[in-house]
């Protein structure tokens, strides 16, 4: 992974912003003037520190940009006091669209002279993502303004919007095959590509109001979501709750993930089925246990679901965080133990939350989530011009040529189908 130019972001990527962010978003530009001296670098922790990284990058032949929607003064300011070099500045005021919008960096890249394919994309913020998205240059996100508080909501917002890539040590971007192995664990694992161990090879938080860790594997897209297309992890999660064998194909990378985790788990329990229903995990979890360097115990049926919550899944967040409590039990002495709690996908992560509660409340020592995948933000949606419903991506049997389809097809509802237009995010 050898770009010919990077674009960065400014505030909380190339510098700590965070002491005049508040009056940056609020637009008291004047205020934020006055306090410019308060604006920082990030500690080196490892490696050369986030403001050096541009010069290094152009030494080594490579064009730089930074696109920032804050002010062209602010930024020539800031980007002159830490002495970052740049060829090209993007601001506020160069366009008229802004981030998410990918028109400032169209702009960049026009004014770099490369292609979106021959540039990487680096930020700390969803629109910087979903920017690069639209723009289609491949995005690497910056973890090291997080790396203090895990429970910063900001941070779980970054995951729901997750760029192809993130690191935690700024001095990634200067070596071209580490970067190109910076991967999600599972996403790379089903792949067979090389993944390495670092911060970014999973999606993490800590959940700010129970304590939680959570950790994902991968993302997950939706369906209405064109990059599920390409996606199969997702394709492999979705196909997992008819057929739960192919969930066999996740032991591996969850292994992978264990083994190379710190913390170590007694037991692993997954969330359990609507009552009735026979758990998904079961061949998973027999698949798990011997691939594990430390042992760990599996209970398929620690948690058990005592009532099915109708329409569970179109409940809106807060509605779905109340109608889940007290609808999950167990009837085993937990005490002490240390629980991975297994997950496909967290959405709102309503359910898990309940079952880790449960879990604490009958004795467990430490409960950590473990997902799957982790529910992605849509950054593009064809609506069916005939029902309003999302259109999916699909593909033509008889010559493999994608064309968007109506999502109720299935149902037979509606079949109307929309060429595909190649100007479409993928």
């Amino acid at each position: 992974m050898d770009p010919k130019a990077v674009i960065f972001d400014l505030d909380m990527t190339l510098v700590d912003s965070s002491r005049v962010e508040a009056d940056r978003k609020a637009g008291n530009w004047e205020r934020v003037f006055r306090r410019l001296g308060e604006v920082q670098t990030f500690p080196s922790t490892a490696g050369p520190a986030a403001e050096t990284i541009p010069a290094a990058l152009r030494a080594r032949g490579k064009k730089v940009a930074v696109v920032t929607s804050s002010l062209r003064g602010y930024a020539t300011k800031v980007l002159e006091r830490f002495a970052i070099e740049h060829d090209v500045l993007v601001a506020y005021q160069d366009t008229e669209a802004h981030k998410p919008s990918p028109e400032p960096f169209n702009y960049a890249i026009q004014q770099l002279g490369v292609a979106p394919g021959e540039c990487l994309c680096v930020g700390d913020d969803p629109g910087d993502s979903q920017a690069a998205y639209h723009a289609r240059i491949p995005s690497v996100g910056a973890l090291w303004g997080f790396a203090s508080n895990l429970a910063d909501p900001k941070l779980r917002d970054f995951w729901k919007s997750s760029p192809e890539r993130a690191i935690m040590h700024p001095g990634v971007l200067l070596h071209p095959k580490l970067l190109g192995g910076c991967r999600y664990i599972g996403e790379a694992d089903l792949d067979g590509l090389l993944c390495h161990q670092q911060d970014g090879f999973r999606l993490y938080w800590d959940d700010s109001t129970t304590g939680d860790r959570c950790e994902c594997l991968g993302r997950y897209f939706s369906g209405s979501d064109p990059r599920s297309f390409g996606s199969r992890w997702s394709q492999r999660i979705l196909a997992a709750k008819e057929n739960h064998e192919v969930g066999l194909a996740f032991a591996p990378a969850i292994a992978r993930f264990l083994n190379s985790y710190p913390w170590k788990p007694d037991v692993i329990v997954p969330v359990p089925p609507k009552p009735g229903l026979a758990s998904r995990f079961g061949p998973l979890l027999g698949a798990l246990e011997p691939m594990l360097a430390t042992p760990a115990s599996s209970v398929l049926d620690g948690l058990t679901c005592l009532a099915e919550i109708p329409d569970y899944k179109i409940l809106n967040y807060t509605t779905r965080e109340h109608a889940i409590q007290g609808t999950i039990g167990t009837n085993r002495d937990w005490a002490g133990r240390k629980v991975a709690l297994l997950d496909d996908v967290l959405t709102s992560g309503s359910s898990a939350r309940e079952c880790a509660r449960v879990l604490r409340q009958a004795g467990a020592a430490e409960v950590r989530i473990v997902a799957l995948g982790f529910a992605q933000d849509v950054f593009f949606r064809k609506e069916c011009p005939r029902c309003g419903r999302s259109m999916k991506r699909r593909v033509r049997g008889r010559d493999g040529a994608p064309f968007w389809g109506c999502s109720g097809y299935r149902s037979r509802d509606c079949d109307k189908t929309v060429p595909w237009d190649p100007k479409d995010p993928l």
